[in-house]
Order: C-alpha cells, then structure tokens, then sequence
C-alpha cells in the first residue's frame, strides 16, 4: 500500500456505462508506452492498421472485472458485453472478423464517465502489459419475437489476467478519439 482511498462521489467518474468500444487484432500493435503511473500514453499502430470503433446498443454494454484470490494467486476474469442491433450483412462481417482473431485483440474501453481503460496482451514480450489474450467467447443471434423487437447480436469477448485494466491517459496517442 502506497496511499489511501478517497471516495467523491461529486465526480462524473462513478457513473456507468459503456460509450465505445475500439478492437484491434494484436499483430497490429507495435508498441505501447507507459507514463510513470503505468497508465497508457502512446500505442503505435503497424503501418496502416486502425483500431476500430464500435459504438453499442445504449445501455446494453458492461465491462466487468471478476477478481479471485486463491493460494495467494489471483486471477482476473474479464469480460465485455455489447450489443449490436440492426445486424446486416456488414455487421455480420465485421462480427466474422472478431471470431476469425485467433491470436487475440486488443480492447479499449471508453466509460460514460469518459474513463477509459484497456486491456491489450503481451506479444513476444514486445507490449510491456500483463493480460492474456482477448478472444470472443459468443456470440448470440435474436431475431426477437414481435416485429417491435429488434434483430440483434449479443457479443461476450473475454480474457484472463492477474492484472487489473490499465488506464489510459486522456489523449493517449494511437488511441481514437
């Protein structure tokens, strides 16, 4: 321990809520820089590589951290939940992107609140971050019941680490905005 814990609760920091999401495969990250904190301040992309934005169904995404602590090992289940309404054929493929990354992604996480954290896997040892890597773990297709129900997917991406999300600092660079 270092320091304590002050709780304001006057901040736009304690409200919930996923605002966007942002996917890269990891063989398109070269490097990642950290500030003192340990907090990202710089990712740079291979030549021409992108992370890509998708913005959520409102209120249908959440980013959990389910931490255990068992034999004095800790892991870290970590899991991303949206939803994509209005599926066509582009949506479906750009969904059969993020099943076929096999070697993992890289996930950015921006917060309502306008926190942003992330969780991107060590490479060859190149990106100095301790998670394993982020794979899809489903995918669920509705076509809902009434026609006032929307046709969506509900996608579940997740990685195991015994690391917390790291934060990112405002106006990382290489990060979108």
């Amino acid at each position: 321990m270092t320091a304590g814990i002050t709780v304001d609760c006057n901040t736009s920091c304690c409200s919930g809520g996923v605002n966007r999401i942002f996917l890269a495969k990891l063989e398109d990250i070269d490097t990642v820089t950290r500030a003192a904190d340990d907090a990202i301040s710089a990712i740079t992309m291979q030549v021409g590589a992108v992370f890509y934005e998708i913005v959520p169904l409102e209120f249908t995404s959440n980013f959990n951290q389910s931490v255990t602590v068992e034999n004095n090992n800790v892991t870290n289940d970590i899991t991303l939940d949206f939803t994509i309404p209005c599926v066509d054929d582009t949506v479906r493929e750009r969904l059969q992107e993020i099943l076929n990354c096999c070697c993992g992604m890289a996930i950015i996480v921006e917060l309502t609140s306008g926190y942003t954290i992330g969780v991107i896997a060590q490479t060859d040892g190149n990106l100095d971050l301790k998670f394993g890597k982020v794979k899809p773990r489903s995918m669920e297709f509705t076509s809902g019941a009434a026609l006032s129900d929307p046709n969506q997917i509900i996608v579940t991406l997740g990685a195991f680490s015994n690391k917390l999300a790291v934060e990112f600092e405002p106006g990382t660079t290489g990060v979108p905005t």
